[in-house]
């Protein structure tokens, strides 16, 4: 169990180590919370004065502790490393005294600092500053005046915040560029001497790279090719790095390539960004609604490996057959247990061969491109000029809240509804527009209907056979080795009459 040391017997005890000439040992610690050009400058010199400090009382620096680029305040969660580090050794006995620029650099949370403060309990280890003064943390007032502190350094921390929210809140609301790290294919500082606003300005090579992606995934490309190019062409990130599939699908969701303005990770209704877009909002919500898609999931797991998976069905008992490894070598095969079971590779070599057969009939591909006949779908028009008065009724209300008289949270509950509004009819108009089919898009540039299918994704075949047939296993008409069959003959088991394709 741990004991109380009071400031009577550290005293004595300091008196004691410096009559035998010991001196205390002490440690530095030092944090600033934003460091964006990685220079440590505000760090270095809180570690000078701090040492400064150890020289003027006789301390004896034993080791420095350091949190750069690190916030302390109330909103963050972000873990201190060091400061847990500094706090563990000391409970090891390495040290005396903890020496720190100010209060709020040890903590801008009242809460932590109660943490503190029993630390020095059980420890006796003290807490001075340069600035802040040491605090008594074994009395009844030091306590008290330590928890002053606190507060106010909370306050401060909590205005910081505001302020900083409510210039972002002026920014977004104006459309001005947020600032931060630039953004791929925008102009940042290393670009000033070609005469380019930051952040505002495109760069040419950058934003062309963009809209290429958006043209390929449109067409039908996978995100994983678009990225292994980027990268056989040695085209960098902003921080100079190789691309990895989720930084450029992070780059292509983003809102601002349509010129979109993003608070608090809303998009904001009729307010246009002061910046040139890299391309239009119908380009940007295509791309969006492509990479948002379910049935473009990579990872293991559920994923569907094969063509027929689902779809093909038992011609008994009508249900979808799925894939298993079956037989003595393991070969994958479409089942339906008790009822059909046919060679994997054989099955979908022949239902493609089927299906390609079918759009390269004469004519065929241009009932793909007519669209549907059907008199009450949705008019995305309607639905566009329904987001629009949506938009910039949101915009009104935005700009009410710069009002002094305004009620702030009621119009900050009436934005909210209105951008739950604005959500539900951006749903209804992805569903009221007819999706591109990819083969198409794929045919348009050229390649026959065969190289053309081979570009597909296996998710974009599935749905294209899922559109065009329906695939039913009967039971084979022999079982076996069929008559007359002799090694090497070249031809197999499989009895094409038993698949039967039927078109939609």
């Amino acid at each position: 169990m741990s004991t109380t040391i009071t400031e009577q017997q550290r005293s004595k005890r300091r008196r004691t180590a410096t009559e035998a000439g010991v001196q205390p040992r002490a440690v530095i610690y030092s944090r600033i919370s934003q460091d964006r050009e990685g220079k440590r400058l505000g760090v270095e010199d809180q570690r000078k004065r701090c040492r400064d400090l150890a020289r003027r009382v006789g301390y004896r620096v034993v080791a420095e502790y350091e949190d750069n680029d690190i916030s302390a305040s109330t909103r963050t969660r972000k873990p201190r490393p060091s400061f847990d580090a500094m706090l563990a050794d000391g409970k090891a006995g390495l040290f005396d005294v903890v020496l720190a620029y100010s209060n709020s650099r040890l903590t801008r949370r009242l809460a932590e600092l109660l943490t503190v403060i029993d630390y020095h309990a059980a420890t006796g280890i003290r807490f001075e500053t340069v600035v802040s003064g040491s605090d008594d943390l074994s009395t009844a007032d030091g306590r008290m005046t330590a928890q002053i502190k606190g507060s106010v350094d909370q306050a401060e921390s909590e205005r910081i915040g505001e302020r900083v929210r409510n210039a972002a809140e002026r920014r977004a609301m104006s459309g001005a560029n947020h600032g931060g790290r630039r953004a791929f294919g925008y102009a940042g500082r290393e670009h000033e001497h070609l005469g380019l606003r930051l952040g505002i300005d495109l760069l040419p090579d950058e934003a062309n790279e963009i809209r290429q992606s958006a043209e390929r995934l449109l067409a039908g490309q996978s995100l994983r090719s678009v990225v292994r190019d980027l990268n056989v062409r040695e085209v960098p990130t902003v921080t100079g790095c190789p691309w990895t599939t989720v930084a450029w699908r992070d780059v292509m969701l983003r809102p601002r390539n349509a010129g979109l303005v993003v608070y608090r990770g809303d998009v904001v209704g009729g307010v246009a960004g002061q910046w040139t877009p890299v391309y239009d909002r119908d380009t940007h919500e295509r791309v969006v609604a492509l990479l948002s898609d379910p049935a473009r999931r990579t990872t293991p797991g559920n994923r569907v490996r094969w063509l027929g998976s689902g779809l093909y069905r038992c011609g008994i008992c009508g249900e979808t057959l799925t894939c298993t490894l079956a037989g003595g070598k393991r070969a994958p095969a479409y089942r339906c247990p008790g009822h059909v079971q046919r060679d994997a590779d054989q099955l979908d070599r022949h239902v493609t061969a089927a299906l390609l057969n079918r759009l390269d009939q004469p004519g065929f591909l241009d009932t793909l491109r007519r669209p549907p006949d059907n008199p009450d779908a949705p008019d995305p028009k309607t639905i566009t000029a329904d987001i629009d008065r949506m938009e910039h009724r949101l915009a009104e209300l935005q700009v009410a809240l710069l009002d002094d008289d305004t009620d702030v949270p009621v119009i900050r509950a009436a934005i909210r509804t209105q951008q739950s509004r604005i959500r539900a009819r951006e749903v209804d108009l992805l569903d009221a527009r007819q999706p591109s089919n990819p083969l198409l898009s794929l045919l348009d540039d050229g390649p026959t209907v065969t190289d053309a299918w081979v570009e597909l994704r296996l998710e974009q075949q599935r749905a294209l056979l899922d559109l065009l047939a329906a695939v039913t296993i009967e039971p084979a008409t022999h079982r076996g080795r069929p008559t007359g069959w002799k090694p090497g003959n070249g031809v197999g088991y499989f009895d094409p009459h038993s698949i039967r394709v039927e078109w939609k």
